[in-house]
């Protein structure tokens, strides 16, 4: 099965379990895969119900360069937990500065 092949796939159970809009179901399953592909230790810190949707998004969300991601990503996740989305996006954005600032 090629990559398109499983995106659809997943984008017609995922529309068949929620019932959302296909651009909705789409958007959720381009989302998915990048957390799970991008982002592997938001991804297990969401898994585990360590942080919530909401906060893995911010995390994600706020690394569009994903050349800056993984060490963005090492940095923020450990105090995640504790912050409000809030301060989880201003963490976030002081670590993508760093990463940025050290390239």
């Amino acid at each position: 099965m090629t990559t398109a092949q499983a995106t659809e796939s997943a984008q017609a159970e995922v529309g068949l379990m929620l019932t959302p809009t296909p651009a909705g179901t789409a958007w959720r399953v381009t989302d998915t895969r990048s957390l799970v592909e991008d982002f592997p230790a938001t991804f297990a810190a969401l898994q585990t119900g360590v942080i919530t949707q909401a906060k893995s998004r911010v995390i994600t969300e706020g690394c569009t360069d994903l050349s800056a991601a993984a060490a963005t990503e090492t940095r923020v996740p450990p105090q995640a937990p504790r912050q409000t989305t809030g301060q989880l996006r201003a963490a976030v954005a002081r670590a993508v500065k760093r990463e940025d600032g050290a390239a």
